[in-house]
């Protein structure tokens, strides 16, 4: 197959018989700067991680001659989670395995800092998360911006410091955007708009300091919740 940076192959671990996938990627070009550093500090961070259940990791990467790299990361094409199917029960449900998950992020010294909707995959019938390559680990130095910045997976859900710069964004980070998406829950709306543009007006007017108001059915005590996780002081993120 192809993602959007090259080729893709499946194969499978003959120590673990895990699926695994292969993607080569050309390291060439505008695309290519920073590459092996950015790499290199997410296959670290996988095998801080390794074990740890529901956390679908880097493995290894190396360099394929002077104009190639490859990368192997855990299991086969994400299988996407739906959030926000069924009822108000099911979803707060669902949202509650994400934040176990980030618990054990923060447990070890990290955090995600671009969860969200595309990062909540299927893991072996259980939630799980992906994409490793921009999480914060204390003390590790931060990784190299992607060709043209730094690229998070879903804005309205990302913490306002992180989309501010992806260095000042820290452990707080996720409690943010677990926030976010309890507000999507509560109110059917993201707290914060979807183009780029858009978001650095919201932060600027001030506008995102207005949270609206939940849908009628939804309990006190997860209102409370989410105004709590959706502080832009991240040291008053609860």
């Amino acid at each position: 197959g192809r993602s959007a940076w090259g080729n893709v192959f499946v194969a499978t671990d003959q120590e673990t018989s895990r699926t695994c996938r292969i993607e080569v990627i050309l390291r060439s070009g505008a695309r290519g700067a920073g590459l092996d550093r950015r790499l290199g500090r997410e296959v670290q961070i996988g095998r801080e991680l390794a074990g740890q259940a529901g956390l679908v990791t880097a493995l290894a990467w190396g360099g394929l001659g002077t104009e190639r790299v490859f990368v192997i990361r855990e299991g086969d094409a994400p299988k996407p989670v739906d959030l926000f199917a069924g009822d108000l029960r099911a979803q707060v449900e669902r949202l509650l395995l994400v934040a176990r998950r980030v618990e054990v992020l923060a447990a070890m010294g990290m955090a995600h800092r671009d969860l969200g909707p595309a990062s909540v995959i299927e893991v072996d019938g259980d939630i799980g998360l992906r994409s490793f390559g921009r999480a914060y680990r204390e003390g590790l130095r931060e990784p190299p911006p992607d060709w043209g910045g730094y690229h998070l997976s879903h804005l309205p859900s990302a913490a306002p410091e992180v989309i501010q710069a992806l260095d000042l964004g820290g452990l707080q980070a996720d409690v943010y955007s677990l926030g976010a998406m309890l507000h999507r829950i509560l109110c059917g709306t993201w707290p914060a708009p979807e183009g780029l543009g858009d978001v650095v007006r919201w932060l600027l007017s001030g506008d995102c300091e207005a949270l609206a108001e939940p849908l009628a059915d939804a309990p006190a005590g997860l209102d409370s919740i989410r105004r709590e996780a959706l502080s832009l002081d991240p040291d008053e993120r609860q």
